[in-house]
């Protein structure tokens, strides 16, 4: 059991990070705006732009992603989905490590000689950081817990101990494993904003390492569980010119290119700034890491001299400082429990969820009729949930035998004809390595399900007590049968059903699928809906006689 005052600490440090996720401001409205985010790219083998959790670390490893950047992850790697405005818990085993990206972005940097082309290219119309640095810091001052790994020694450090590299890649151009110009999101083409060309100085940052991790490390009782201890992840360019592709390049670093992506900051307009930041778990125990913008290190562009005929535009760099009116938003804490059985994270989004149209982004494809993954066979009408009727008298209507009937973990499945007024009860056949879910298994689904809330819908009830009156369990077959019931309020016109019941979205779900999905509209005239499936009913007696 946790002790009370380990909790007071966590507590506490929750706390800081609610405040720190505001931002800080003061001052002028007209400053900048500079936005921490983690790097959220969902998979390993095309990004390290991301939280990703590993059995094993090769530091010297010749693995690398489509766009070359190292992965020193190995085993079973499990990617980590984290909130960029809350704190999030992560459960990492002893033995396992995890890696952290962290990208930045700024916005509000308008050029005031934006589309100039006296004497010069034209100038871009959002400038970028000049500098960068940010600190990770750790609650767990011995790294007893977790233990930041590092590299080649590079000082002694003033307390006594020694200070090493970090692990961490800072994204630049000028190294081989640089990123490329694209949107985040981790594609297998290499998805990623334009790299930052810095021209200075590219530094991973330092650690003192606990000795227990055996990989170059420090005495242990000097040890600090911090990136960025004596200096932070770093880049900088202390001069750029509008006049070559480079200093366009580093002008624009980090920034928008277009009005509205300058109006709110977003991850998907966002730059990796470092990546494979890994700590090993070692022992039991609750830790918090804290990243943070050094603003003593960070700065960005602005106009010194306005371009004119045969001159072109001089730029200077400006620190950031909420003093001076910018704004910082720095990232939500990460809470590490090492010791913890599970590799993943509490729930990310959502277990299912009732909305007007498909959320692809969430819950991936939409089932169709057919054989195979993610797909299924729809009655009484293909490719969705439709039910007929009005006032009580509706059909039933039912996708089964979803993926070979294995199931799908993640789906969306269409849902049409259900009035705004109504309400809907969902049944599902849940199966959990490939057999029905057991009594124990449907209750860790329903604990789940309540953990979390629901986008655009309301679930009132999620029970594996039928409150249809034998309605949806009058189509159970051989192959289906109906054990988990989903109770959503009426409100809006339904469009689709989304499920995720898959372990990157919450660690307790292991092996769950779902292979069916019926639908019933309006369950307080249950008596009346029982009738109105009587036409599934002799369908299912047709197909078994």
């Amino acid at each position: 059991m946790r002790s009370a005052k380990k909790s007071t600490k966590v507590l506490s440090a929750l706390s800081m990070a609610a405040v720190s996720v505001i931002g800080v401001k003061a001052g002028s409205a007209h400053g900048a705006t500079v936005t921490l985010f983690y790097g959220q790219d969902a998979v390993y083998a095309n990004s390290n732009n991301g939280i990703n959790i590993g059995t094993t670390y090769n530091g010297s490893s010749s693995t690398t992603d489509t766009v070359g950047g190292v992965e020193k992850l190995g085993g079973v790697v499990t990617p980590v989905t984290v909130s960029q405005t809350a704190p999030t818990t992560i459960n990492l085993p002893i033995g396992s490590y995890l890696s952290l990206a962290i990208d930045a972005l700024i916005t509000g940097d308008v050029n005031a000689d934006g589309g100039n082309t006296s004497g010069e290219s034209a100038q871009p119309s959002y400038l970028g950081l000049a500098t960068l640095g940010v600190a990770v810091a750790s609650s767990d001052t011995q790294a007893a817990s977790l233990s930041p790994l590092g590299g080649a020694k590079i000082s002694t450090a003033a307390n006594g101990g020694t200070t090493y590299f970090s692990t961490g890649e800072v994204n630049t151009a000028a190294n081989t494993q640089g990123q490329v110009q694209g949107a985040n999101g981790g594609a297998a083409t290499g998805a990623y904003n334009k790299a930052p060309y810095w021209a200075s100085t590219v530094s991973q940052g330092d650690v003192e390492p606990n000795k227990l991790t055996g990989k170059g490390s420090d005495t242990g009782s000097t040890a600090s569980g911090s990136i960025g201890i004596n200096s932070t992840p770093f880049g900088g360019s202390t001069s750029a010119s509008g006049t070559s592709a480079n200093g366009l390049q580093q002008l624009e670093a980090f920034a928008v290119s277009t009005a509205a992506a300058n109006t709110t900051p977003s991850y998907s307009n966002a730059t990796d700034f470092i990546d494979n930041l890994i700590f090993e778990g070692l022992t039991s125990g609750t830790v918090t890491l804290t990243p943070t913008l050094n603003t003593a290190s960070t700065a960005y562009w602005t106009v010194q001299t306005h371009g004119a005929s045969g001159s072109p535009t001089v730029y200077k760099t400006k620190s950031v400082s909420a003093a001076g009116g910018d704004v910082i938003n720095n990232l939500p804490v990460l809470v590490i429990n090492v010791g913890a059985s599970s590799s993943s994270v509490p729930t990310s989004h959502a277990i299912v969820a009732l909305s007007a149209t498909a959320n692809t982004a969430t819950y991936g494809t939409t089932i169709l009729n057919g054989t195979g993954d993610h797909n299924g066979t729809f009655a009484p009408v293909a490719n969705s949930l439709t039910s007929t009727g009005s006032n009580g008298g509706y059909t039933l209507a039912e996708v089964t035998g979803i993926n070979g009937n294995g199931g799908d973990a993640t789906d969306n499945v269409g849902v049409t004809g259900i009035n705004a007024t109504d309400a809907e009860v969902f049944g599902l056949d849940v199966k959990v390595g490939g057999s029905q879910a057991s009594a124990g298994q449907l209750a860790t689904l329903i604990a789940a399900i309540g953990g979390t809330g629901v986008p655009a819908s309301v679930v009132t009830a999620v029970s594996t007590s039928d409150p249809t009156h034998g309605a949806i369990p009058s189509l159970d077959t051989g192959s289906t049968s109906y054990n988990l019931f989903l109770t959503f309020a009426a409100g809006f016109n339904p469009g689709s059903l989304g499920f995720d019941v898959s372990n990157s979205n919450d660690s307790n779900l292991v092996g769950y699928d779902i292979s069916a999905v019926a639908v019933v509209p309006e369950p307080m005239s249950l008596g009346l809906l029982a009738l109105g499936g009587v036409g599934l009913m002799s369908r299912r007696k047709r197909r078994h006689s």
